[in-house]
């Protein structure tokens, strides 16, 4: 199973600073990040994987 995610980012500087340093919880694989043009819109991969064991 993968969920899909939209993102609407208000602070893009600051969003993009933090996400650097931002652990993934125990249980989800990050797949893809596709930002937008400008960056203010993300769409994201993940894929639960603790739920499929």
């Amino acid at each position: 199973m993968f969920i899909a995610v939209g993102y609407e980012i208000a602070d893009i500087a600051k969003f993009w600073g933090i996400s650097k340093s931002v652990s993934i919880p125990d249980g989800l694989k990050l797949h893809s990040t596709l930002p937008g043009a400008d960056c203010s819109k993300m769409n994201c991969l993940w894929e639960p994987v603790l739920l499929m064991k």
